[in-house]
């Protein structure tokens, strides 16, 4: 695939002076193609701005598995030429439906979503966006002390190979996604990795930079893009969807806590185009029919987007979707009931009934949704049982009420109540600020469904039942929890906004000054975010967040895999390790890195409960080959002549069941079938002679 060379890798991975290119990439690569599709359709302001990130991952992700079926490299030329068809086909399509329409249909600024260029006056919320941009880039550069810092996971051990993977074999597709083996071959939701493979190509290959430059670009700019739309579709007041901007980043759950569990990236991504999916559907039916196709289409790429980048996005998707088709279906129907002079129980038996019909078509779309052969994986009785119960009904109530939910399964760690005072304050000033206007219920509405699923997650001790509710996000608290943040955030916003207006009206000074109302909140929210959430107190209350990219020095104990001098080792790989050969590591050890940093493919490229892949399993418990013929045959197959011995730090410092012990001949290496071929302090690197 394309590849420019600035600089090595390992540049890239110490130098902040270099980061700003992949950042750059990292920009036009999420917006680039958005926006020029959507300026050609007529989209304007905030939703061409927040749809453009959809459309470009859209667009990347059907490239990708066309150039991989038609057997083009990916990169950037088949994603310009993919994005140079689509406006063909949108120019085509105003050019056809211009012919036969004759005079084209003016719609009225407040139903269309192709409203003129914002005004040189209304620059306060692009100051905004550019202002938490900038403020949290440089917040998030200060945790993670280096721009090729890791998160050093479970999950992160994947997704870095497998971008590593797109960007040597040149094939991103996301029905080709299998890292063990030279069959490639396998669905996984790889949007994102096929993203990072392609900013990575613009700086030496270093996916880990990438990984970062992307991480930035979605948490920080597309997310408050998506939940400020959002926003501005349940409420009119401007003020709190001004505010909606900096507080999209003040809840720990999401998109800061995907950072640093797991990784969660590829739900980081789904995730973040959700609330975009809910504005354009409220837009749809608020306003319905005008442009009803059009929108209808911009929500089609926006709901492909999500589901593209992991599949349980949808499911969070439809619980949005029902609720608020219902909630404007059946305000729609009793304003017509209520001008017809229809009685109260009249009324009310027909809420109960429709209430019921929209409760049906969710079961029925669920148990259609349950037969698929790979849900059914994830929620049936077979299914493995991620992340057990951890809490409480009682507890998971309290964390609703608090806010401070959404921690996982690790108990030794809870979300700071001090942190989350305020947030919590102004959440419930919200509830009780919409509780007036009906019109805002639609939150409410949404929260239920949202809040049952975490009690589920939660507290729920029938492991089959929880499994079957929650099995399509693991059965993992953090998931769950997160979508109740797109439903906090505008409620926040509104609770801020409503508390702003009676200091306007108790305090003469500031009411002589309306006119700047909109200017003063704006930098206070911007202050007082970065300053109450700012890195420190973030840093203190919740360390496992970006504890995980810390890079120690050698023989300090913690949970960290790969210390500097291992890290050492594994750029000089490519000096040592012929291209084509696998190295043979203990992937709990950290040795699965090997690839994602090293460049060179390794044996077991990702951290499991087995050995994995299976077949291979006499290469991690013995390399001896006077006692096993098969080693020299598995060797040979798998080009495996190189082995790394690193220090016996293990994954979380153990996985609890032993699995970090099945590497026995990779934990200690028999120094008479190898020999050394590298060294940086305890680490090693050494060639295997067992078999020559």
């Amino acid at each position: 695939m394309d590849i420019l060379t600035p600089a090595t890798p390992e540049q890239f991975f110490y130098n902040w002076w270099l980061f700003p290119l992949p950042l750059l990439v990292a920009l036009a690569t999420v917006f680039l193609p958005g926006l020029a599709v959507g300026a050609q359709i007529g989209l304007r302001r905030k939703w061409l701005w927040a749809w453009a990130p959809a459309a470009s991952v859209t667009i990347a992700a059907v490239t990708a598995i066309v150039a991989g079926k038609i057997g083009i490299t990916w990169g950037f030329l088949p994603l310009l030429v993919m994005t140079l068809l689509v406006l063909l086909v949108c120019w085509m399509g105003k050019f056809v439906r211009g012919k036969f329409r004759g005079t084209p249909r003016v719609f009225p600024k407040d139903t269309s979503l192709q409203t003129p260029p914002t005004p040189s006056k209304d620059w306060q919320i692009p100051a905004t966006f550019l202002a938490v941009f900038i403020l949290a880039t440089i917040w998030f550069a200060t945790v993670i002390k280096l721009p090729g810092a890791f998160a050093q996971s479970w999950d992160n051990a994947f997704h870095l190979n497998l971008a590593m993977m797109f960007t040597q074999n040149g094939n991103a597709s996301t029905l080709a996604a299998n890292i063990v083996g030279k069959d490639p071959t396998g669905y996984y939701p790889a949007a994102w990795h096929g993203l990072v493979a392609l900013i990575a190509s613009a700086c030496s290959r270093s996916v880990v930079v990438a990984t970062n430059a992307l991480t930035i670009v979605v948490a920080f700019l597309a997310w408050p893009l998506s939940i400020y739309t959002f926003t501005s579709e349940v409420t009119r007041n401007k003020v709190a969807t001004t505010l909606s901007i900096p507080l999209s980043l003040a809840f720990p759950q999401f998109p800061l806590g995907f950072i640093g569990y797991g990784t969660l990236y590829p739900n980081l991504l789904g995730y973040t185009f959700i609330p975009l999916c809910a504005a354009l559907l409220i837009n749809c039916l608020r306003k319905w029919p005008h442009q009803i196709i059009y929108k209808l289409c911009l929500t089609v790429v926006a709901v492909t987007a999500a589901s593209i980048s992991h599949p349980n996005s949808i499911f969070v998707i439809a619980i949005f979707f029902v609720v608020i088709t219902w909630w404007f279906t059946l305000r729609a129907i009793l304003k017509i009931l209520t001008s017809a002079k229809k009685n109260k129980v009249i009324q009310t038996l027909f809420v109960l009934g429709w209430s019921l019909l929209w409760f049906g078509i969710y079961v029925s779309w669920d148990r259609f949704c349950y037969r698929i052969a790979f849900i059914h994986a994830m929620r049936g009785p077979e299914a493995y049982n991620f992340n057990p119960v951890s809490e409480t009904y009682r507890k998971a109530i309290k964390d609703l009420l608090l806010l401070t939910g959404g921690t996982g399964f690790n108990n030794s760690f809870q979300y700071s109540l001090l942190l989350l005072v305020p947030l919590t304050i102004l959440l419930w000033v919200g509830f009780f600020r919409i509780s007036r206007f009906p019109r805002q219920w639609l939150l409410c509405f949404t929260w239920v469904p949202l809040a049952f699923y975490y009690l589920v997650v939660s507290g729920m001790q029938n492991i089959s039942l929880r499994r079957y509710f929650v099995g399509v996000w693991y059965n993992d608290a953090p998931r769950v929890f997160a979508p109740i943040v797109f439903v906090a955030v505008p409620l926040a916003a509104i609770g801020a906004a409503w508390i702003w207006s009676l200091i306007l009206r108790f305090v003469p000074k500031i009411r002589s000054a309306r006119k700047k109302a909109m200017v003063l909140p704006l930098y206070v929210a911007c202050l007082a975010l970065f300053t109450i959430w700012g890195p420190l107190p973030l840093k203190s209350t919740s360390p496992w967040v970006f504890s995980a990219f810390a890079i120690p020095e050698p023989n300090v104990d913690g949970e960290q895999l790969i210390d500097t001098d291992e890290l050492e080792l594994l750029f000089s790989l490519p000096d040592y390790v012929p291209k084509n050969d696998a190295v043979l590591a203990n992937p709990w050890e950290g040795g699965t890195f090997a690839w994602a940093i090293g460049e060179r493919k390794t044996v077991f490229p990702k951290i499991s409960a087995g050995i994995y892949p299976p077949d291979l399993g006499v290469l991690a418990k013995n390399l001896d080959p006077q006692s096993d013929p098969q080693v020299c045959n598995k060797t040979k197959m798998q080009n495996s002549y190189y082995l790394l011995e690193l220090r016996n730090q293990y994954l979380w410092g153990g996985s609890g069941w032993g699995a970090e012990k099945q590497y026995p001949a990779l934990d200690v290496i028999d120094s008479v079938n190898s020999k050394l071929v590298k060294q940086v302090g305890q680490a090693k690197l050494l060639r295997y002679q067992g078999c020559q």
